[in-house]
């Protein structure tokens, strides 16, 4: 026959918990908890603390909103805890027999629904999701008794970042929603369709040189050797409409000479 156990105290250097047993009051301490894998170097260990809250911990009457119930067999006289149960009303239960759905006891949530959409969420708010719609699964209120809240860290500032061994490549994203790419070797945007990068500000190319393989339209001005350099041009130049000038002087088809007459003299300069 088992037993049923209240949790007064967690232990995850040992992987064992205080209990207060339900059917006559005693007092078990440091039982170990069964995993569902254990080694010297590997398995899980999640043991959700037992809130403070001040008083006799022993005393089992008070909730404390992370109540854990612990199902106890005895293994040659000597209790372990072979699993947990829910309290009748929880947090927890899903009316989805398709769903799946992890929550840390920080609030990070993940959730798996029957069509393979998944969602991971940090409490700050930041979320990844791979689905068949763009929109990130919103968990509060979505367990049977409709009381689902994520109320813990919400207030903290996550960055998100991944990164090769080395940091040869690294791509930050932080909490203001600014993105940082960096990688020590070649960085390639291959895409068959058009390529939008749009901005209110600007953008800044710097490197040594710059190379467009096809041809370049610059909608509105266009400002060239403003650090000093020149430009070149290989090949013919054509300017359809508008003016050209030099240093102020109109050099386009409209622009006229003085002191020509005929003959072989040469002209003034341009007006």
């Amino acid at each position: 026959m088992m037993r049923v156990g209240i949790v007064v105290a967690t232990h995850p250097e040992d992987n064992s918990v205080d209990l207060v047993m339900a059917d006559d009051g005693s007092r078990l301490v440091g039982v170990q908890v069964l995993s569902t894998s254990a080694s010297a170097r590997s398995g899980t260990v999640d043991l959700p603390e037992v809130p403070a809250g001040g008083g006799d911990r022993w005393d089992v009457r008070r909730t404390n909103g992370q109540d854990q119930k612990a199902l106890v067999a005895f293994a040659g006289g000597t209790p372990v805890v072979v699993g947990f149960l829910f309290p009748q009303i929880n947090q927890m239960t899903l009316n989805d027999p398709k769903t799946r759905l992890f929550r840390h006891q920080s609030d990070v949530v993940s959730v798996i629904d029957g069509n393979g959409n998944i969602d991971l969420r940090h409490p700050s708010g930041f979320a990844v999701r791979i689905g068949e719609t763009p929109d990130h699964l919103v968990p509060a209120g979505m367990n049977a008794d409709g009381n689902l809240a994520l109320d813990r860290n919400t207030g903290r500032q996550a960055y998100m970042r991944i990164s090769t061994a080395g940091n040869t490549a690294v791509i930050t994203v932080s909490p203001s929603g600014a993105v940082r790419i960096e990688c020590q070797q070649t960085l390639d945007i291959d895409a068959q369709g058009a390529v939008t990068i749009k901005t209110p500000v600007s953008v800044t190319h710097d490197a040594p040189n710059t190379i467009c393989t096809g041809n370049l339209v610059v909608s509105k001005s266009l400002t060239m050797g403003a650090g000093g350099g020149t430009a070149t041009m290989n090949g013919s130049l054509s300017v359809v409409g508008g003016s050209v000038t030099h240093n102020g002087k109109n050099i386009g088809d409209t622009h006229t000479h003085g002191g020509v007459q005929p003959g072989g003299g040469s002209t003034a300069a341009p007006n």
